[in-house]
C-alpha cells in the first residue's frame, strides 16, 4: 500500500513539475536577443524584410520598435536590427533599429 501511494505521489509531482520545466524553457528560447546585420529589402506599414549579411532574410516585427529608429528608411539601407525570435521561430519582434554606414 505505501509503494502505491510513493508512485502516485512521484506521477502526480512529475505532471506538475515536469509541464513547468517545459514552459520554463520555451519561455528561455523564446527571449533569446539577437542581432540581425543586413540590408532593408522592404519595409511597410510595421514589418520589414532584411537581407542578412550571413544568408537568408529576415522578417521582422516593428511593433516594438520606437519609430524613429526606422522613419525613413529605405530599400538598400544598411541596419542592425536587435530584438527577440518570435514565438513559432519565423520571424524577429524588433526592439531597436540601428542604421549602419553603407560599405563603399
Amino acid at each position: 500500500m505505501m509503494v502505491k501511494k510513493i508512485s502516485v505521489a512521484f506521477a502526480v509531482f512529475a505532471l506538475v513539475v515536469g509541464p513547468a520545466g517545459w514552459l520554463a524553457r520555451t519561455e528561455a528560447a523564446q527571449e533569446q536577443v539577437v542581432r540581425v546585420d543586413g540590408l532593408v529589402q522592404w519595409i511597410g506599414g510595421q514589418q520589414m524584410i532584411v537581407q542578412a549579411d550571413t544568408g537568408p532574410s529576415v522578417g521582422v516585427d516593428l511593433t516594438s520598435v520606437p519609430q524613429d529608429e526606422y522613419a525613413g528608411l529605405g530599400v538598400r539601407d544598411r541596419v542592425a536590427v536587435i530584438g527577440m525570435i518570435s514565438p513559432d521561430g519565423r520571424r524577429v519582434i524588433g526592439t531597436s533599429i540601428m542604421r549602419r554606414e553603407r560599405a563603399r
